[in-house]
């Protein structure tokens, strides 16, 4: 088994094993046979009577006598004393006597972990091996993985198992909240028992590790699976640990805001509260702990904004991001995606609680006509004005404003960050069960409803009240009914996001073509973006004045994360007959290898706008210089004689 790159594993200094594999004998593993194998022993040679009495001080030791045997195989030291000793010459008569069996088991299990214990021979780190998950002992700052085998010695369940992953993530918050942690540590949880894999799903969840410092692997599958899994974990890694060390600033940073909140809610008197309900909140009909909970949160926002340590992210996170490789989808399990809900949304605003069903119909209600089986048929989003719904009677209110639409259920939640192609979106989810679904509300702005305010009210007609868009949110799609009059809360317009499903045709001499057709998968192939980009950082430029200059509106083309590593996977495995074909597929495999196959520009003349109506663009790459034609249909074009490279794109819906 050989090493791994060298460059990979420079970061790791120190490697901690916990197994029971390595854990000594207790009176737990010391069997009636066991016993009475150790009595025979004893009983044999004479001289072992005194040996043991000798090593243990013991002022009798008769093996005949069942009291003396079980006081001393009874006490956990003197076993694991004696556990010791067996590796000696003097002592190895209790390998085959006393521990005959625990032996076996040890063994069987040391056997398990030979791919692993063959891979760490290879490396130059310092392994420590402990038998037991011990978090007074482990210290998570000092080491850069950690192998821990799921099921450790007598657990027969998964809960105790599960209970370690918790205390795990406890010890890493710990540290990082005291600023010790330079290094989150890559844990690999193994196991050869059935089931496990079951589990570790929940198990990375609960230690709070994010996949890129996590991964499984069966023990019998190490001598294969661990060096490829370990470096798939260490490359990026400097700019994985900056990344989950920025993230996890927001949050050291919200627990600063809080303690300030603290203090402000701790000097705030009763009697304050009074007159602020009786001046400004009973006249207004507003409850009390609605504006509570709003003034606690936008103090807490304010906080965050605040905090010395998440403004400093604001000139390193970009660098860090700015130019990573897009994902091909979004799984709707994507915590961005429920976070993006919750910051647009107040889901507490819901007829599933009972606090808040019985709330007047505000602006930014969000209301769902449901089928039978509890699917949404239709979005419904009050954009009338709260002041005339709170009083229907003296604003002579009967019916509401509303913008509505079809949902459509994604699998993929990016697809709500492509705003152009869909125009005024939002994310809606629905919980069902114990799952979540997500859907998309691309709202009618030329056809709104106007339902009856009494059927909103009363929920005639299967009608469910599921949210309530924020203030912002909420008149942000007034706005977008009545013309952007106001454009409130969207200063400036997002570039335009388009995804594309694609099939690569590579093109050699006297008609040769090889496909790659990846139009049948279940993720987005291309990004076009269309809008403002922030340049490279180039350490040819000079002066800072060129590196703040307002960035020109540009049109680039990014291939997705998904459809680069299947791409590649796909050249690695081929051989071209076709020496054309075969040189333009090594030209290509050397930029998806490199990452250059982000953000790169049409040629001039060729940009989105200036192109409108062309079937085909142009993008090149450089070092080395590759030319791919973009073409938005489904067939190549006869005007493109001279190209090598064809990507054929299709809109990437679901």
């Amino acid at each position: 088994m050989g090493a791994l790159e060298e460059a990979l594993v420079k970061p790791l200094k120190k490697v901690v094993v916990i197994d029971d594999a390595y854990a000594p004998a207790d009176p737990a593993d010391i069997s009636g046979e066991a016993v009475t194998r150790f009595r025979d022993a004893l009983l044999d040679v004479p001289k072992r009577v005194q040996q043991v009495k000798k090593e243990f001080r013991l002022a009798e030791l008769d093996p005949s006598i069942p009291q003396h045997l079980d006081q001393l195989l009874q006490d956990a030291a003197a076993v694991g004393r004696l556990w010791a000793l067996r590796e000696k010459q003097a002592w190895s008569w209790l390998v085959d006597t006393l521990f005959r069996d625990y032996v076996a088991d040890i063994d069987e299990k040391r056997d398990a972990l030979a791919g692993l214990e063959g891979f760490l021979v290879s490396q130059k780190w310092r392994v420590i091996r402990v038998p037991k998950f011990d978090p007074t002992v482990l210290d998570v700052t000092g080491c850069q993985v950690i192998f821990l085998d799921f099921y450790l010695k007598g657990e027969l369940g998964s809960d105790r198992s599960l209970a370690r992953a918790a205390e795990l993530a406890h010890l890493i918050i710990d540290a990082r909240q005291k600023g010790t942690l330079t290094q989150y540590p890559l844990v690999i949880l193994m196991s050869s028992r059935p089931g496990a894999a079951d589990q570790q799903g929940t198990f990375k969840e609960r230690t709070g590790l994010r996949a890129d410092f996590f991964c499984f692997v069966e023990k019998n599958q190490i001598a294969q699976q661990i060096a490829p899994k370990l470096k798939r974990m260490l490359e990026g890694y400097y700019g994985k640990q900056s990344w989950a060390h920025m993230l996890d600033e927001f949050w050291l940073g919200a627990i600063r805001a809080a303690i300030t909140l603290r203090q402000n809610l701790s000097k705030i008197e009763p009697s304050e509260i009074a007159l602020l309900h009786e001046a400004e909140l009973a006249v207004e009909e507003a409850r009390l702990p609605d504006y509570l909970s709003w003034l606690v949160s936008e103090s807490l926002a304010s906080g965050l904004l605040e905090d010395a340590g998440v403004r400093a992210l604001g000139a390193q996170l970009p660098d860090l991001i700015g130019h990573s490789a897009f994902p091909g989808t979004v799984p709707p399990g994507s915590r961005l995606a429920e976070m993006h809900v919750r910051s647009v949304m107040r889901l507490d605003i819901t007829d599933d609680l009972p606090e808040t069903k019985s709330s007047p119909v505000q602006l930014g209600d969000l209301f769902a006509r449901l089928n039978g089986d509890g699917t949404p048929k239709e979005f419904l989003l009050v954009v009338d004005q709260s002041c005339d719904l709170a009083r229907p009677n003296s604003s002579q209110k009967t019916v509401v404003l509303c913008l509505r639409c079809i949902p459509q259920e994604i699998s993929d939640v990016a697809l709500a960050f492509y705003r152009t192609a869909y125009g005024s979106v939002d994310l809606v989810s629905m919980t069902f069960g114990d799952g979540q679904k997500y859907y998309l509300a691309s709202w009618d702005l030329v056809n709104p409803a106007t339902p009856e305010l009494a059927k909103l009210t009363e929920r005639r007609d299967g009608l469910k009240r599921l949210a309530r868009l924020k203030p912002i949110a909420a008149l942000a799609r007034q706005e977008d009914l009545t013309q952007r009059v106001g454009r409130i809360g969207q200063p400036v317009a997002p570039p335009s996001v388009t995804a594309y499903r694609a099939k690569l045709v590579l093109i050699g001499k006297d008609g040769f073509k090889k496909e790659f057709d990846a139009t049948k998968e279940p993720w987005a192939s291309v990004i076009i973006v269309q809008g403002r980009h922030m340049p490279r950082p180039d350490a040819a430029d000079s002066g800072a004045a060129a590196s703040k200059s307002k960035p020109k509106t540009t049109t680039t083309l990014s291939l997705t994360s998904d459809f680069s590593e299947w791409l590649s996977n796909k050249l690695d495995k081929l051989h071209l007959p076709d020496s054309q074909a075969s040189s333009q597929a090594n030209l290509l495999k050397q930029h998806l290898a490199a990452g250059t196959v982000q953000r790169v520009g049409f040629e001039v003349g060729q940009n989105k706008a200036a192109s409108l109506g062309l079937p085909w663009k142009k993008a090149s790459l450089k070092k080395p210089s590759v030319a791919i034609h973009c073409v938005f249909d489904k067939t190549i074009p006869k005007d493109l004689a001279d190209a090598m490279i064809v990507l054929l794109l299709m809109p990437y819906e679901q």
